[in-house]
């Protein structure tokens, strides 16, 4: 697991970082469903957005945790 990223010399927790680059790939993905008019299929678009924020944050996540292996063995 990735404990912190280092930006010029301030170390910022992960999760911050995960949840800030899972938030602006849901902005994407919103506008991209709202485009298409998919929200008509959904009762709630806020619920579908909270759901679709923590499916990317864990998606995120966890790629950043493979890439930090994978950058290690290398």
């Amino acid at each position: 697991m990735i404990g912190e990223f280092n930006l010029s010399g301030v170390y910022v927790a992960a999760a911050v970082v995960t949840a800030c680059i899972a938030a602006g790939l849901l902005l994407v993905l919103a506008r991209l469903m709202q485009h298409l008019n998919l929200y008509r299929f959904f009762l709630n678009r806020y619920l579908v957005n909270l759901t679709l924020f923590v499916i990317l944050w864990a998606g995120v996540a966890r790629s950043l945790e493979l890439v930090s292996f994978l950058w290690r063995i290398s």
